[in-house]
């Protein structure tokens, strides 16, 4: 005699990969009517037997299938003695029969008001998948050999999959594919093989995701493969309280290297999560999109991703550091000059950046060190959409969308009556704030794995990892260089190290003696002012030694000068810096 509880492994991860895809529990009872193999709270009834009158018995003697809308209607229900400590709201049942007997029926169970939506939205799909599904399940049973039975279960696994119009693939713990649907093979291509493992792989490393995975948490992820990103859900498989694999949904590829940016953005910190999902709805807008953050974080980076994901990605994304270009020049840089309009100009004019950036986006950086008298300039060009260049009569309509962004309390400029308070409301149409790197210590070392792994590449060596010294050293340091302070500290140590794991003598000597001080009691503004000052010994106080410096640090130009006036720092053998 053929019994379902036979195949019960490969019932439940077969149930395990379908729930989070149809967005309802699902369940195994047998011919006996014990609960075999299911999700959610079905699955905390596994080995329970269901008793008569129920639903189940009723089916089993039916051998129809049943759709129970609410248990308030079911007659059924209402003669079962556990009606009122039953949980389930809705539920699809549908029997398993070998030769017009019924050995086992198949359940979709919805537990909230959600779940019951989608089941009556989708009842009748699932019963014809889930009729012809238990034909194949049958006939896997017909199979006592482990082997045969394994490619039946995965012949019906594909064809759930391939039920799905997103791209779906299962893989196991030892990161070997266990089966994907013809829309991932479409998407992914010829890395369909490795896509999956290297992702689950890199997933499962991190301590603290696993640790989320293990309760039953499905989180986002985004994965490059050549120059293509993809962007995701992963649902993990549990199978006795073990993460045995996962479930991976991808969603569209986005296409060109510079989409990389929420790549480099990447982590599991809540703050960065919903950063990322605001900036994907905004992206979808026109709207003057304020990005503020310390010196660092990635709100360049962020911009690009915002222009290259919205509706002015064909046309051009242009930078305009406001601290970094002269106050005589800025204007004419920014609105462009008729022939003749001052001298030294070309004779026959130039366009400026914004007329230069039409149909794109003009991300405005450091715009708290715009001069007062051209913030009412562009306060004008934001009002009316409209410029005139230097020394011209002629108005240029204009089709900009505008980033601007600040590492500077914008409101305490305003108050302080350095900034317009007009040109800040404008700009403050929405705001995305990036925490610094030290409030998402749990994205650090994963950051740090992102940057070795890229430098792999382009240096043409073979790491493996970071020593667990230099885990140590990165999670204990301050950062207030933030993501591009761990970028270059990267890889300065991936260009020094020869061996396949990283050491700390491969590392900067700043973080190595930073860690030394922290232990001695040294604040993060005494390493700081070192660092500026050893970089400034190094390069020299020059216009080109202060900006190798900044590089060398991760800083803007504009920040090292604040911060050598800050600090009081002074070239050797000479008297205080003027202002900067």
């Amino acid at each position: 005699m053929i019994q379902l509880r036979d195949i019960k492994s490969e019932l439940q991860n077969l149930a395990f990969t379908m729930a989070p895809v149809l967005g309802v529990e699902v369940g195994f009872v047998d011919g006996d009517c014990y609960n075999i193999a299911g999700t959610g709270p079905f699955q905390k009834e596994q080995g329970y037997n269901y008793p008569f009158p129920s639903l189940t018995t009723q089916i089993m003697e039916s051998k129809q299938e049943l759709l129970m809308k609410s248990r308030s209607a079911s007659p059924s229900c209402r003669r079962c003695p556990y009606q009122d400590s039953c949980e389930i709201v809705s539920s699809l049942a549908i029997p398993i029969k070998f030769i017009e007997r019924v050995i086992g029926l198949w359940a979709f169970i919805a537990y909230d008001r959600s779940q019951a939506d989608r089941l009556m939205e989708k009842h009748v799909m699932l019963s014809k998948m889930a009729s012809q599904l238990s034909e194949m399940l049958v006939y896997g049973l017909l199979h006592h050999h482990l082997d045969t039975k394994n490619n039946i279960f995965f012949d019906y696994l594909q064809k759930v999959l391939d039920l799905s119009s997103k791209g779906l693939m299962v893989v196991d713990l030892s990161s070997s594919m266990v089966v994907s649907n013809e829309k991932a093979r479409q998407q992914v291509g010829k890395r369909i093989k490795t896509f999956g493992p290297k992702l689950l792989s890199q997933t499962f490393s991190r301590s603290e995701l696993l640790s989320e995975l293990l309760q039953d948490k499905p989180f986002f992820f985004q994965q490059a493969i050549g120059k293509q990103v993809f962007s995701g859900t992963l649902w993990p498989l549990i199978v006795s309280k073990e993460v045995q694999g996962a479930v991976i949904s991808l969603g569209d590829a986005v296409k060109g290297s510079q989409e990389r940016g929420f790549m480099e953005m990447t982590g599991q910190n809540p703050a960065i999560l919903k950063l990322k999902e605001k900036a994907l709805t905004l992206a979808a807008t026109d709207v003057t999109i304020l990005l503020l953050g310390e010196t660092g974080t990635g709100k360049e980076l962020l911009a690009r991703t915002i222009h290259n994901l919205s509706c002015q990605k064909r046309g051009s994304f242009i930078a305009v550091n406001c601290g970094a270009i002269p106050e005589n020049l800025l204007e004419a840089e920014l609105f462009g000059y008729e022939k003749g309009a001052f001298t030294g100009s070309r004779p026959e004019g130039k366009p400026g950046i914004l007329e230069e950036a039409q149909g794109g986006t003009v991300f405005l950086d450091e715009i708290a060190d715009l001069p007062l008298s051209l913030q009412v300039k562009i306060l004008r060009v934001l009002e009316e959409r409209q410029i005139r260049r230097v020394g011209g009569l002629r108005l240029i309509p204009l089709n900009v969308r505008f980033l601007a962004a600040t590492n500077r309390n914008l409101r305490e400029l305003v108050a302080k009556g350095h900034f317009r308070e007009d040109l800040y409301w404008r700009l403050n149409v929405v705001s995305l704030t990036i925490p610094p790197l030290r409030e998402r210590p749990e994205d650090i070392l994963f950051l740090a794995k992102f940057f070795l792994e890229k430098y792999s590449f382009t240096l043409n060596k073979k790491f493996i990892g970071f020593m667990p010294e230099c885990d140590k050293l990165f999670l204990s340091y301050g950062w207030p260089g933030n993501v591009r302070e761990l970028q270059s500290v990267v890889y300065h140590a991936a260009i020094m190290e020869n061996s396949p794991f990283v050491t700390p003598a491969s590392l900067p000597e700043y973080l190595l003696q930073s860690n030394e001080d922290q232990n001695k009691g040294v604040n993060l503004e005494d390493i700081e002012k070192t660092a500026i000052a050893r970089a400034l010994t190094k390069h020299g106080w020059s216009k080109k030694g202060k900006e190798n410096a900044a590089r060398e640090l991760g800083i803007g130009i504009a920040s090292l000068y604040r911060k050598i006036k800050k600090y009081g720092l002074k070239k050797p053998s000479q008297g205080p810096v003027p202002n900067c």
